[in-house]
């Protein structure tokens, strides 16, 4: 049994559109991003080769949505935020990456990391900084990993 804590960060282009013509031209960005900090149980499944833990757990994120609109020299821009919890269940599986690529580098470990957002309320939305009553956005989803881990 572990606890884990992280900090996610979540960024994304959503919808990115151009369009030029002889006598106008005109673009859309919207840029989504959400971050918060996060904090799971993990229970260890398997130690050897790998070790392999499954985890539950879940944070509390704030949101934002920049949508970005030119259309002949003129610029509009609005913005969405809002925050809220979201509920997580996955796996990891470490494994120390000299045994994989029979490198001498001690202290490198490979991470993979697996799972699914099962549930997400994102709340108190405002556009422009006005409150939207009533309305909530649900980022469910599948979440993939992979990174590299120094211990010292």
């Amino acid at each position: 049994m572990g606890v884990e804590v992280d900090f996610d960060f979540i960024r994304g282009t959503v919808y990115k559109y151009s369009d030029k013509c002889e006598s106008s031209s005109s673009s859309v960005k919207d840029v989504s991003q959400l971050l918060g900090p996060a904090g799971y149980f993990k229970y260890n499944l398997l130690t050897s080769p790998a070790v392999v833990n499954l985890k539950a757990g879940g944070g509390y994120y704030f949101y934002s949505d920049t949508n970005k609109e030119k259309e002949d020299g003129t610029e509009t821009s609005s913005k969405l935020t809002g925050n809220g919890f979201a509920v997580y269940v996955g796996a990891d599986a470490i494994m120390p990456i000299p045994e994989i690529f029979s490198i001498r580098i001690n202290n490198l470990q490979l991470k993979a990391d697996v799972g699914y957002t099962v549930f997400s309320r994102i709340g108190h939305i405002k556009e422009d900084e006005n409150e939207v009553e009533d309305t909530y956005l649900t980022m469910n989803g599948l979440k993939l990993g992979l990174g590299v881990i120094y211990h010292f």
